[in-house]
């Protein structure tokens, strides 16, 4: 048998083993104690665990909110509709949140896929590398016109995040030991608007009000500074576009900036 019809035949007979055409004895050499299929099961279970205990470790929020069999079942389905593709477990899961979004089961739970979204960028920003000393000290020294030119950039280690419910309170109420069950939120308290970022070795998720939130998606899409004090000024007549700028250095949320 070719290497590429074996390592085909394989993929399906882990993934989809009832649509195989080809069988597990024309290519697994049965043993005396186990049959070619009772050997593939052995192997199937092994990596199905494996990725399986992935997505546990990255949507551990996720698994609280469902239960732990719920999660099992939705992340079986997940995975033989969506085979890993790269060798690093580490970045599987990335279209899990579009997933539950047309998992009819998880439909309860309104929420479920945003918090899923939470954490996976709770987990780019993690692995995110480390960045070097940013030149913000500089923009002192620019005349005005040059500060007009300026594109600023986000920290690698950060991530923009909207949804219509209250995200961050569910994400909070559900880290620590110390998970209180009872505990409730009211889902129509409305949307949020996040930034996920990592201070030093912190993880860090914070809401924004509606000025910071524009004022980092324009950051986000490589506006300049003049586009965006155009477009701020518009949407929030009477902005203090000098207040807002500082506002999002110092806390943190712009690294480093270039003239356009």
């Amino acid at each position: 048998m070719q290497l590429r019809k074996l390592q085909t035949a394989m993929l399906e007979s882990i993934f989809h083993p009832s649509q195989g055409e080809v069988k597990p004895q024309h290519y697994i050499s049965e043993t005396a104690v186990f049959s070619a299929e009772q050997q593939l099961d052995i192997y199937r279970g092994s990596i199905i665990s494996g990725i399986s205990g992935a997505l546990d470790n990255t949507y551990p929020v996720c698994r609280q909110l469902t239960g732990g069999d719920f999660f099992d079942a939705m992340a079986h389905e997940y995975i033989v509709n969506t085979p890993s593709l790269h060798p690093d477990l580490n970045i599987y899961g990335r279209t899990l949140a579009e997933f539950i979004d047309n998992f009819e089961p998880a439909n309860e739970l309104p929420y479920l896929s945003d918090i899923a979204r939470l954490e996976w960028l709770l987990a780019e920003v993690f692995s995110a590398a480390d960045e070097r000393l940013g030149n913000l000290d500089e923009l002192a020294y620019l005349s005005e016109q040059d500060l007009q030119k300026v594109i600023f950039q986000l920290p690698l280690a950060s991530r923009l995040l909207q949804s219509d419910f209250p995200v961050e309170a569910i994400w909070s109420m559900h880290q620590g030991a110390d998970i209180n069950h009872d505990e409730e939120i009211n889902l129509d308290q409305g949307g949020v608007k996040l930034i996920v970022w990592r201070d030093g070795l912190d993880m860090k998720v914070e809401i924004l009000d509606e000025h910071q939130w524009s004022f980092l998606v324009h950051i986000q899409q490589q506006h300049n500074f003049s586009s965006i004090c155009e477009s701020m000024i518009n949407d929030f007549p009477g902005v203090d576009m000098g207040h807002e700028l500082a506002r999002v250095i110092q806390a943190g949320w712009v690294s480093f900036f270039r003239s356009a």
